[in-house]
């Protein structure tokens, strides 16, 4: 970012899994972390429910930075889990649409079902055509954070599986259009290039803080699109 003023830095969810400082304070270390590392924005995975759906709200308002989701809702209800489904963001006078969905599938094979009593995901796709519909009058570029997809093996010890892994990721482009750029997480597998389904561009990185990737994009206002991108999968 010192180096770029247009850089912008998300996260696509599980920052509560794996470090013990997070199962000592059920995410609270984690999140008060997260406030120091400047995240432009992020998307809730299914380890934020490891300790609960009450807590993770508890916890999610202690974050500085815009946290996402648009599907998770409390259980019988119209209302969000958690109540910030997009964010509007200028970067270089390029309007950002940012939208947070965790795929039902991916939450329900992975959350133990006495940690979510309280909250139910309904259908991405839905809430996606209606995020979308809402943001194109008044942006540029739209961009998902989504927890989706196949948990996989990283792909530093093979990248075999890893448009397996990503399978959920390029069947939600292809019934959605009208995203210009997906970040994801969940299935653990790295790409070394961006999927470009239909427009699309899809990206992820390993686990585990394996890597950080770093996807530089040219959009052309006068085209209303992405001429030009280049992505480096570590750095």
């Amino acid at each position: 970012k010192k180096a770029n003023p247009n850089t912008v830095y998300f996260d696509a969810g599980d920052w509560f899994a794996g470090p013990y400082v997070s199962s000592l304070t059920k995410g609270e270390a984690v999140i008060d972390a997260m406030n120091y590392l400047g995240l432009d924005a992020a998307c809730v995975g299914n380890h934020e429910f490891d300790y609960g759906w009450e807590n993770a709200s508890e916890q999610f308002k202690k974050a500085n930075f815009p946290l996402l989701n648009g599907n998770i809702f409390l259980k019988g209800t119209e209302k969000l889990h958690w109540n910030k489904p997009y964010i509007i963001k200028n970067v270089n006078g390029i309007r950002l649409g940012i939208i947070g969905l965790h795929e039902k599938f991916a939450f329900y094979d992975t959350v133990s079902a006495e940690m979510i009593t309280g909250v139910e995901v309904k259908d991405e796709k839905v809430y996606l055509r209606k995020y979308i519909e809402e943001l194109k009058p008044k942006t540029d570029l739209i961009v998902l954070l989504t927890h989706i997809g196949i948990p996989g093996t990283q792909s530093s010890t093979g990248e075999r599986d890893v448009p397996r892994n990503h399978e959920h990721d390029i069947e939600l482009a292809k019934s959605v259009p009208g995203v210009d750029l997906m970040i994801t997480g969940h299935p653990h597998s790295g790409l070394s290039e961006p999927i470009n389904v239909n427009g699309t561009l899809i990206v992820s990185t390993d686990a585990y803080t394996i890597e950080l990737g770093k996807l530089e994009i040219t959009y052309d206002k006068k085209q209303d699109k992405i001429t030009n991108y280049k992505n480096n999968k570590k750095i």
